[in-house]
């Protein structure tokens, strides 16, 4: 018997407690029009609202085209993404939050763009970022260089280069066991430096997919030990077998990532733990005034700190 030949491109979707959404999210994908097969990989992390009917309804109509994935308790965000990208089967694989939206054209002009860049695995583009209440644009999720092409000195320079519902990339340069499960927030940074090492960015300079900002949207504060022990995870994964060069430019993340640890221990009251962090982010020679401010905040008495806070 023949297996069923798999698809050129699987779109992994996460969602949870996404049922305002999480139609419109589908709908975009499947209004995609291209010149090859596609899959919708959903992966719901046990939401406690209506997601999982509608995701459901949405099997039921299209049993060849969705792999639904409902997990029975919550797991988190990192290990409800890595499930479902194991669920991938394409060639490619494009990345969609289950709050956001794809735009005409985007799954056909990033295939285009990989197929033909075989030196480049992965694809990206501008973005829209929008208010979900009333559809206002807030601002153009774009890089400030007009070139076609990044590369891993680009990214380590700006982590935050393209939003992560842009991204589509070869199934074969993924981290195997997926993104780092100790990791708790910073997930997408992981998969995008991962992901570059293993070759060049190609860089669409058209907004061919939009952002939904809501009140549930899920998004990390750069700040605090969470962020310090994801960074301190990416940054160890990045710098194996990386030039000189280049693991210089590492530095800044890892000042950042000591000076917001040393900011909530700051407000933590744990002054000499602060003041510690933040002098190590100064050894990385990046220097910047909130370090100097933070510093100095960490020799005032707590009185003042918490006047200060006010």
């Amino acid at each position: 018997m023949q297996e069923d030949k798999a698809p050129k491109v699987s779109v992994c979707i996460t969602t949870y407690n996404h049922e305002k959404f999480i139609r419109e999210t589908i709908d975009s994908v499947l209004a995609q029009e291209t010149n090859f097969d596609y899959e919708l990989v959903i992966s719901d992390d046990a939401s406690t609202d209506k997601t999982p009917e509608i995701l459901k309804g949405y099997k039921q109509a299209y049993p060849d085209k969705i792999h639904l994935i409902l997990n029975r308790i919550n797991i988190g965000a990192i290990k409800n993404f890595n499930q479902a990208l194991k669920g991938c089967k394409g060639e490619y694989i494009a990345i969609l939050d289950g709050d956001d939206r794809m735009l005409p054209g985007k799954l056909q002009k990033q295939v285009d763009a990989l197929d033909s860049h075989s030196m480049c695995v992965m694809c990206a583009h501008d973005t829209r970022v929008f208010n979900s209440d009333t559809n206002k644009t807030i601002r153009l999720y774009k890089t400030s260089k007009k070139k076609d092409i990044f590369n891993l000195a680009d990214l380590l320079n700006v982590l935050s280069l393209f939003a992560f519902s842009s991204l589509m990339f070869r199934r074969i340069a993924a981290p195997p066991q997926g993104i780092d499960e100790n990791i708790k927030q910073i997930g997408d940074i992981y998969l995008n430096v991962y992901l570059a090492r293993q070759g060049n960015i190609i860089y669409l300079h058209e907004v061919l997919g939009e952002y939904r900002v809501h009140s549930n949207s899920l998004m990390y504060k750069a700040k605090g030990k969470s962020y310090f022990n994801d960074m301190a995870i990416t940054l160890n994964m990045a710098r194996t077998n990386l030039s000189d060069d280049l693991k210089g430019k590492l530095n800044k993340w890892e000042a950042y990532a000591y000076l917001y640890k040393g900011i909530e221990e700051l407000e933590n009251g744990e002054k000499n733990l602060a003041r510690k962090d933040i002098l190590f982010s100064l050894k990385k020679k990046i220097y910047t005034k909130g370090q100097f401010f933070y510093l100095l905040l960490s020799f005032m008495p707590r009185t003042l700190l918490a006047f200060l806070k006010k």
